[in-house]
């Protein structure tokens, strides 16, 4: 009996840690920079980047919103154009540091999210002794 108690304890421990490891790695983003979407073959894929707007790119169309990010820290400044469609407003401005989530095709990421880190408004409280 104990040694049955024993592997059906081992077979639930085993389930829980499976499944905890399948919805780990079905449900985790991974956020790649300009230069890492490049180096893998996404066309057509969901992709989650982020980078910094490049400075007198962004462009305001009818129903849409495109600019152009690049990776900062890398050496060869490689850039991707986003093309937003998505139906909120955002607030994209140069220099702004971006997430976009959509589909790469090969040129441009197609986004249906964008979200921008917003500018620092912090100002150091004084701290009274």
């Amino acid at each position: 009996m104990k040694a049955a108690y024993k592997a059906l304890i081992a077979g639930v421990v085993g389930a829980a840690i499976l499944g905890l490891l399948i919805v780990s790695i079905l449900g985790s983003t991974q956020y790649l920079t300009v230069s890492e979407l490049y180096k893998k073959d996404l066309i057509g894929r969901e992709v989650v980047v982020t980078g910094k707007v490049v400075n007198g790119t962004i462009i305001y169309r009818g129903g849409y919103i495109e600019f152009i990010i690049y990776d900062e820290n890398s050496t060869n400044l490689e850039s991707v154009k986003v093309v937003y469609t998505g139906s909120e407003n955002i607030h994209v401005y140069d220099g702004a540091i971006v997430v976009a989530k959509g589909k790469f095709n090969g040129t441009a990421i197609i986004a249906t999210e964008v979200l921008t880190k917003c500018p620092s408004t912090y100002e150091p409280v004084e701290v009274k002794e």
